[in-house]
């Protein structure tokens, strides 16, 4: 298959090197060899890696998370989330948008905290604009922590504490379920 191929490859590599008619593009193609189907097998953790593009995401104990579990417990904690910022009602939040599995928590600078579920690797996905792109999955304990060891919603106080000072005033017990 390896050598099929590579041989496929480089015949491929002379189209991108000059210009050719349509009908050798259309001879080519039929040349080309069928993709044998059983080369292409992959284990659920090159699955994992194609699906989000990083080497540092899923494993651990999100695998062993049922579908149902991860839903029910993401909507819990990004609910819990929204509910607590609502209660708190802080000035330095614009808007608070909690819609189909996405938290989007939008500050008066302009800036915005993104908090997602993510169902292929079965992890919330963060994106803040201090610690940027963070990936925490569901631990026996029924919390959401990073491969470091860092707790979700005080990774979001923290962070939110860094920009206004004045959401110090907000627990993290206040924003878990």
């Amino acid at each position: 298959m390896s050598a099929t191929l590579a041989r496929s490859c480089r015949r491929l590599s002379v189209f991108r090197t000059r210009p050719t008619p349509a009908a050798a593009l259309r001879s080519a193609w039929r040349q080309w060899p069928a993709l044998d189907s059983k080369a292409f097998s992959f284990q659920s953790s090159h699955l994992r890696y194609l699906a989000t593009g990083r080497g540092d995401v899923g494993g651990g104990e999100a695998e062993q998370v049922s579908e149902t579990d991860f839903h029910a417990h993401g909507d819990r904690t990004l609910h819990a989330l929204s509910e607590g910022l609502d209660a708190a009602d802080l000035d330095c939040i614009d808007d608070l948008g909690f819609d189909d599995g996405v938290l989007t928590v939008k500050l008066e600078g302009g800036q915005a905290f993104v908090i997602n579920k993510h169902f292929v690797t079965r992890q919330i996905w963060y994106a803040s604009p201090i610690s940027g792109a963070l990936y925490f999955s569901l631990q026996p304990d029924h919390a959401w922590r990073t491969s470091e060891g860092s707790e979700l919603t005080s990774q979001f106080l923290e962070d939110l504490c860094k920009l206004y000072p004045e959401a110090d005033s907000v627990t993290v017990s206040s924003l878990q379920p």
